[in-house]
């Protein structure tokens, strides 16, 4: 499917930062990548507790430059048609 829309979970965006080369691919082929709000939290969370926070914050600077992020749930539910 190309063109698609894509909501990233945690366990997705950090086999991303560890350069998982089928999530790479898969994630050049959407149109729009989304990440939920709680995920964000979650990533930072993983931040401030790393052994390297500095490489990682720089990993999610680097992921808020290609996604979207969902600030609320309402927001997210109305996105994922539930």
């Amino acid at each position: 499917m190309t063109g698609s829309n894509l909501l990233l979970d945690t366990s997705a965006v950090i086999e991303l930062f560890k350069g998982n080369p089928l999530v790479a691919s898969r994630l050049e082929k959407e149109t729009t990548i989304t990440v939920p709000s709680i995920v964000l939290g979650e990533l930072y969370f993983g931040v401030y507790r790393s052994s390297n926070p500095v490489k990682h914050m720089q990993q999610v600077k680097q992921l808020l430059i290609i996604v979207k992020c969902f600030l609320s749930v309402q927001k997210l539910l109305k996105y994922t048609l539930l």
